[in-house]
């Protein structure tokens, strides 16, 4: 799939008419990032808040850090530089060791990360890696603290994690928390 350079104006035009005090970006990280930048272009005043999986980092490319700055994102996962957490310092220890690259660790890698825990401790927990083992292990995991993180899944509740934090980028395109 390939988007255009830029969005249709009559998109950024309809919020500037309406004026509105925020406007939530629900759609792909490439699609947010050019909104980003063609309503900041436009000078938008609306504040602009992304769901977690808005990409801060296409967003500061696409956009530039000053355009970028001040979009606030929700995040679902915790901070991936807050080695406070055992979770995160674990994270951060396996990145920098098994990694393949000298990039510094995004919310998309930490995501996988997580994941893959859950997998291998479902697996480890019903004692079969077909999907219907998988699901019966995940649904073992109640109050499950990963360090400092903590996922609770049931038979009825399959959402995993309460967790949400705020996050805003700055101006040298970096997330503050």
């Amino acid at each position: 799939l390939t988007l255009p350079d830029a969005l249709p104006i009559s998109i950024v035009k309809g919020f500037q008419k309406a004026q509105p005090d925020v406007v939530i970006l629900v759609g792909p990280p490439f699609a947010t990032a050019a909104f980003i930048k063609e309503a900041k272009s436009a000078s938008l005043s609306s504040a602009l808040y992304g769901l977690s999986y808005t990409d801060s980092r296409l967003a500061t490319k696409v956009a530039g850090n000053k355009l970028a700055r001040g979009v606030a994102i929700s995040q679902v996962l915790p901070n991936p530089n807050n080695r406070t957490l055992p979770l995160i310092k674990e994270f951060r220890e396996n990145f920098e060791k098994y990694g393949k690259t000298k990039d510094v660790p995004s919310h998309f890698n930490l995501e996988g990360y997580i994941a893959g825990r859950l997998l291998v401790e479902a697996i480890r927990r019903s004692r079969d890696a077909s999907p219907q083992g998988v699901i019966r292990g995940l649904e073992m995991l109640r109050s499950y603290d990963m360090g400092g993180y903590v996922v609770d899944f049931s038979p009825t509740r399959h959402t995993g994690s309460k967790f949400v934090d705020m996050s805003m980028i700055g101006a040298t395109g970096d997330l503050i928390y």
